[in-house]
């Protein structure tokens, strides 16, 4: 039991790591957000293909048909979600674009009580005002000084990938979440790849 307990964190740990790294390449990368959106979301999904391939599992059609917009629609905005994202890295900060998308998971708890019928906790009010001054602190808005060109519009787009993110996140609980989680990905991936095409 410990030892899968022990994959399991070095498997969260190891993807934190490989999802913390995005930045660094798309600032680095020649091609607009919108391309290189849609490579990601196309190469997900031949990867996770492939590797379903090999496990010999094949792809549950009835239950992707059955979820089949909702899947389309939640992948769609998924690939806005990568644009946004890597467009922020591109005026502003790889720091300050980063703290503002991770307000995600404060937006989800926010909307928790609307969204999936949950009370506030007294510890999910402290880290969501924790969070809201930590963003304040780091976007340098309190330094008195002018801000860098883009700075806003670089925190403006990273908000706004960080609510598709929430948005997204809040789908999958509530409406896919007995869908496998490959399946789901798939689809979501190749929709997000789809969506990008015209970025």
């Amino acid at each position: 039991m410990k030892s899968v307990e022990m994959q399991s964190k070095l498997k969260l740990i190891a993807s934190l790591c490989i999802f913390g790294t995005i930045s660094l390449f798309v600032r680095n990368i020649a091609l607009g957000s919108g391309m290189i959106a849609l490579s990601r979301g196309v190469l997900g999904s031949i990867f996770l293909l492939l590797y379903l391939a090999l496990r010999r599992q094949k792809l549950d059609l009835p239950a992707v048909r059955n979820n089949l917009w909702i899947l389309l629609l939640s992948g769609g905005v998924m690939g806005l979600n990568w644009a946004l994202l890597f467009e922020a890295y591109r005026y502003t900060s790889i720091a300050v674009a980063t703290l503002c998308y991770y307000t995600a998971p404060v937006m989800l708890i926010l909307a928790s009580p609307l969204v999936f019928r949950e009370q506030f906790t007294w510890r999910q009010l402290v880290c969501v005002a924790l969070a809201a001054c930590g963003m304040v602190l780091v976007s340098g808005v309190l330094d008195g000084g002018t801000l860098p060109d883009g700075t806003l519009t670089g925190i403006a787009l990273a908000i706004g990938s960080a609510v598709l993110y929430a948005s997204i996140t809040a789908v999958n609980r509530k409406t896919l979440s007995r869908m496998d989680a490959y399946d789901k990905t798939i689809v979501q991936l190749g929709a997000a790849g789809l969506v990008t095409v015209s970025y």
